[in-house]
């Protein structure tokens, strides 16, 4: 596999961690989802991309506020997505 290039994908993200593990959060939310298992297993690589345990993507929803989809480091999609509602009173 070769090295991600960051000029190519021109993908802004936020990497947190705690607890021992870390978290790559994309926003494409008003935009078609970035996310693949081809981009996120070259993201997840930590000798050549960027390195995580977990990548949340936030896209739009039609049935709520944003979709949450999670992938793992090997580019498999995790099945804990969801969609987020937020309750306005």
């Amino acid at each position: 596999m070769r090295p991600m290039n960051t000029r190519e994908t021109h993908i802004p993200f936020m990497k947190m961690h705690g607890l021992g593990n870390d978290f790559v959060i994309i926003d494409s939310r008003g935009q078609l989802g970035r996310v693949d298992n081809t981009l996120a297993k070259a993201m997840g690589d930590r000798h050549r991309g960027v390195g995580f345990d977990q990548l949340a993507e936030l896209t739009d929803s039609p049935t709520g506020d944003v979709h949450l989809a999670f992938w793992n480091s090997d580019g498999t999609a995790d099945r804990k997505s969801t969609r987020l509602n937020s309750s306005h009173r």
